[in-house]
């Protein structure tokens, strides 16, 4: 569905997060598709403490070259990994679609990092796995990345590093695309914990030119944690600059409706999604 709805400003608010910490832990609901490499080192490791270097590739029958997504999971720079739910759901359908798919981990706040460790992370496995496009018979010309939440604010940072990479398209999902207008409550958490003093202007994507690829957006109107005008302001400011940005509204979805893989919410996000690509 199309933005139809008028953008609303709202902070992070509590029940927002206690929702979609929750929705981690319903059932799963699908038979998840297993990784044909797991825990992929996409850099050296790591000496001290901090989350490792590592990726969980799925890789599609056939020798390929396979179009590719990269995944990059959400949790508020605090919380996740590359096997959350909706990590897991995204993978399984893409992989059924004829994706090869790579879900990377990065440093986040109290286990090794904030914006800087974080994005140094995602931009050396964004390069890792374009390199390595022939090892996992990889169709160099139609490689995608997408990010939920958190990630997808981190995709679109890390995205803008590789500019110059041909990527085919980018797809973020619920993510906060302007820190300036994190504020009130939790938001006001943001700027101590994650971006360590940064001007939040500087490291907004709503603030970058928009990237040379097509960007399809994803957002519901009832999310608590990432209001839904963050979406609507980047994809004025984009279209304005001349990018080639779509936003794809579900009103009445809250923030993390992946988690939800039986309800029609999600089936309805989950095909707009691989019609996006």
């Amino acid at each position: 569905m199309t933005d139809s709805l008028p953008a609303t400003h709202a902070s992070p608010s509590i029940l927002g997060i206690l929702s979609s910490v929750g929705s981690m832990f319903t059932p799963l609901g699908f038979p998840p598709a297993q990784p044909n490499h797991a825990s992929e080192p996409y850099r050296p490791s790591r000496v001290g403490r901090g989350i490792p270097p590592i990726a969980d590739i799925y890789l599609p029958p056939g020798p390929g070259p396979h179009p590719s997504m990269v995944l990059v999971h959400g949790g508020g720079w605090v919380i996740g990994h590359r096997r959350m739910k909706a990590m897991r759901h995204l993978a399984t359908t893409l992989v059924q679609a004829g994706y090869a798919v790579f879900v990377p981990e990065y440093r986040m706040v109290f286990r090794g990092g904030r914006l800087t460790e974080a994005l140094d992370d995602a931009t050396t496995a964004i390069a890792w796995w374009l390199d390595n496009a022939e090892r996992f018979g990889l169709d160099r010309a139609r490689v995608s990345m997408s990010g939920l939440s958190a990630g997808a604010t981190l995709m679109l940072l890390a995205a803008e590093q590789h500019r110059e990479s041909g990527l085919a398209s980018l797809l973020p999902v619920f993510g906060v695309y302007d820190f300036s207008d994190m504020h009130g409550g939790i938001g006001r958490l943001i700027r101590p914990l994650f971006l360590r003093g940064a001007d939040p202007k500087s490291v907004s994507p709503l603030h970058m030119p928009p990237p040379a690829c097509p960007v399809t957006l994803f957002h519901g109107t009832a999310d608590t944690l990432v209001p839904y005008s963050q979406a609507v302001a980047l994809r004025d400011a984009w279209s304005a600059a001349g990018g080639t940005v779509e936003l794809v509204t579900y009103p009445g979805l809250p923030h993390a409706y992946f988690n939800y893989s039986q309800s029609e919410g999600c089936r309805q996000a989950t095909s707009d999604y691989l019609a996006a690509l």
